[in-house]
């Protein structure tokens, strides 16, 4: 997922500069660490991909189109008790609504590096036949906080920032206070 972001970011400097960098050639160190990654998997399991097979049978965790684990995501909130729709299904698509958005928003905004990184991310954790953890992901996904700090400029825009957080935040500390989990 890092690779596309910093093949976009070289791009970008040589589209500037026409100069080439030979520190772009780190980028492949990316490609190494997964590589060296999938070969410890092939060297301990005898396959590169086992994390996906204990994924599958341990969560129901496969690899699908992006909207048919958002529409999982949906109908959990009719069929799960309160507390699980309000968190696994919500909370979710809160979540998976807020960084689809700010992904859009940032192919407008920001640089192209980040909305690449947005994309990719994005649709990895919407990938999946079992969605769950979107607001942890969303941590990682830092052109939110740039494009927050944007709109905070606007004293509303701020306020409902500044609530939503607070709310969102009381709700998971309390949920792991009391040892319920919260993703």
């Amino acid at each position: 997922l890092l690779i596309p972001a910093l093949l976009i970011e070289a791009w970008l400097e040589f589209r500037t500069t026409r100069r080439w960098n030979w520190g772009w050639l780190f980028i492949g160190g990316v490609a190494l660490g997964v590589g060296g990654y999938l070969l410890l998997n092939y060297t301990v399991y005898g396959d590169p991909f086992t994390f996906m097979r204990i994924q599958g049978e341990h969560w129901n965790k496969t690899l699908t189109w992006p909207w048919l684990g958002i529409w999982e995501v949906i109908k959990a909130i009719g069929w799960r008790t309160p507390r699980e729709a309000a968190l696994l299904g919500i909370q979710e698509l809160i979540f998976i609504v807020l960084s689809f958005v700010a992904t859009v928003v940032c192919f407008v905004r920001l640089r192209l590096s980040y909305a690449a990184w947005m994309a990719t991310n994005w649709l990895l954790f919407t990938s999946t036949s079992f969605v769950y953890s979107v607001p942890r992901f969303c941590l990682i996904l830092f052109p939110i906080y740039l494009l927050f700090a944007r709109a905070a400029q606007d004293r509303r825009w701020l306020m409902v920032i500044t609530v939503w957080s607070l709310l969102t935040m009381s709700l998971f500390i309390g949920m792991f206070v009391t040892e319920r989990g919260a993703y």
